[in-house]
C-alpha cells in the first residue's frame, strides 16, 4: 500500500514539472548571450565583461558619453571676397613717387645735359600717366653740371633740394634728405623708384642703402626699385671713374635697371625707364578694405591664369605683382581673399 502511494506521488511530481516547463519562455536576447562566444563576430570587445560592465554603470547604454566634457568648438565660416581691377596704362591713380639723385662732380657735364635734355619729356609723360610726385637732389642749374626741375610742374608736387652732389655720396645723401621733406609727402601706398646718375661707385654698400631708407621711412621693400645711369665696365663705358657696383646690386635686388652712363643718345633710356616706372606703378592693387580684416589672400590671377604665390605679395593692404608677371593694357586681375 505504501509503495502505491509513493508512485502515485512520484507520477503526480512528474506531471507538474512538465507542465512548469512548458510556461517558461526564452527571450531571444538570452539565447544570444549564452552563445555569444561561438557566433564569430568579429567584435573583440563584445565578450560577457561589457554586459557586466553596463549594470556596473546602472545598466546605462550612454554611461561613456560623459556630459561633463567641454563641446567642440565649432569652425567659424571665414567669407570670401573677390576684388576686380583692369589695368590700364594711362591712369592717375595709381601712385608712384621718384627720386632722382644727380653727381654734380666735375666729370658730369655731358652727363647733367644729357639729363636736362629728356627730363621734361619724360616728366610730363609720368604726369600724364600716374599720380605722380619728384624729389630731384642736385645743384640746381640748367647749365654745366646742374639739373632743375622746369618752371611748368607743380612745386607742391614736383621738390628739389639744391644741394652738390659728389661722385660717392649720391645714396647717403638721399637717405638723409629724404628726412627734411614734408611729413606724408612720398604716400605710403605708392611704387617708390629711386634713379641715381653717376660715373662712380657709391661709398656707401647697397645693403646698408637699402637697410637706411626702409627703416628711417617705414617704407616696404616690394614697393621699392633702384635703377641707374652709370658705369657698366671699362669696355661698356670708356667714359666711367668707376663701375656702379653698388648700383648694379641695388638694381639687380629691386627688379631695376642700369643704362650705360657712356651713351650718346639717351632718349631710348629714358623712354625705358618711363615704360618700366609706369608698370611698376600699375602692379600695385589696393583692397578696399581695412587691412585688418584681411586674414589672407587666397588667389591672384591674371587675365584668367592663377600666379604662383611667390609672384605676388600682399601688404599695406595691397596686393603687389612681381616684375616677371606680364601685363598688358585692359588685362584683368582678380584678387580673392579672406
Amino acid at each position: 500500500m505504501k509503495r502505491s502511494i509513493l508512485l502515485f506521488v512520484g507520477a503526480l511530481m512528474v506531471v507538474m514539472f512538465q507542465n512548469c516547463a512548458q510556461n517558461v519562455n526564452f527571450k531571444p536576447e538570452d539565447a544570444g548571450v549564452a552563445l555569444g562566444a561561438n557566433t564569430g563576430s568579429g567584435d573583440l570587445g563584445s565578450d560577457s565583461n561589457s554586459d557586466s560592465n553596463s549594470n556596473d554603470n546602472g545598466g546605462d547604454n550612454n554611461a561613456g558619453n560623459d556630459s561633463s566634457q567641454p563641446a567642440a568648438t565649432p569652425i567659424p565660416n571665414i567669407p570670401e571676397y573677390t576684388e576686380s581691377f583692369k589695368v590700364s596704362f594711362s591712369s592717375e591713380s595709381a601712385p608712384l613717387d621718384m627720386m632722382w639723385v644727380i653727381d654734380n662732380s666735375g666729370s658730369m657735364a655731358k652727363e647733367a645735359e644729357a639729363v636736362r635734355k629728356n627730363f621734361d619729356a619724360f616728366l610730363t609723360a609720368l604726369n600724364k600717366t600716374t599720380n605722380f610726385r619728384l624729389l630731384l637732389v642736385s645743384l640746381q642749374s640748367n647749365s654745366g653740371y646742374g639739373v632743375m626741375i622746369p618752371s611748368s610742374f607743380d612745386p607742391s608736387t614736383h621738390k628739389q633740394i639744391n644741394q652738390e652732389v659728389g661722385s660717392t655720396n649720391g645714396p647717403s645723401l638721399l637717405i638723409s634728405k629724404l628726412k627734411t621733406l614734408p611729413q606724408g609727402y612720398f604716400r605710403t601706398d605708392s611704387k617708390k623708384i629711386v634713379v641715381f646718375v653717376t660715373d662712380d661707385n657709391s661709398s656707401l654698400s647697397s645693403a646698408d642703402f637699402t637697410k637706411s631708407i626702409l627703416a628711417n621711412n617705414m617704407w616696404n621693400s616690394q614697393d621699392v626699385s633702384v635703377s641707374s645711369f652709370i658705369g657698366i665696365d671699362a669696355a661698356t663705358s670708356p667714359c666711367m671713374a668707376k663701375e656702379g657696383k653698388v648700383y648694379k646690386e641695388l638694381a639687380s635686388q629691386t627688379a631695376g635697371r642700369t643704362y650705360n652712363i657712356c651713351m650718346a643718345d639717351w632718349s631710348a633710356a629714358f623712354n625705358d625707364l618711363l615704360n618700366s616706372s609706369v608698370s611698376k606703378a600699375v602692379r600695385r592693387f589696393a583692397i578696399p578694405t581695412e587691412a585688418a580684416s584681411i586674414k589672407k589672400v587666397l588667389e591672384v590671377k591674371v587675365d584668367g591664369v592663377v600666379l604662383a604665390s611667390n609672384l605676388y605679395s600682399f601688404e599695406a593692404k595691397a596686393v603687389t605683382l612681381s616684375d616677371s608677371v606680364s601685363l598688358s593694357e585692359n588685362s584683368q586681375v582678380l584678387i580673392r581673399y579672406q
